[in-house]
């Protein structure tokens, strides 16, 4: 059963790329010891641009809800007659 929460992210499909020990790359999870971490040390950093990029994305995707809902037509005051 799959389950939507209508709740909107960012993500990325990009095939995750895993380093080595030797300083190399690969596609395959091979590498897992203990206290594996996800941070520049390891091999998993973050890069402004792309960190700056999915941010920019949110952003956008926030800002879109938040006009979608000023222009409901039911959101909106009605003049007294």
């Amino acid at each position: 059963m799959t389950r939507h929460y209508s709740v909107p992210c960012v993500f990325s499909t990009e095939q995750l790329r895993y380093p080595k020990p030797d300083g190399s790359i690969c596609l395959q999870k091979s590498f897992v010891g203990d206290g594996v971490k996800l941070d520049c040390a390891g091999g998993f950093g973050a890069v402004m641009m792309v960190t700056a990029t999915f941010g920019m994305v949110a952003a956008t995707k926030a800002v879109d809800k938040i006009v979608a809902g000023v222009r409901r037509p039911a959101d909106r005051v009605k003049p007294e007659v």
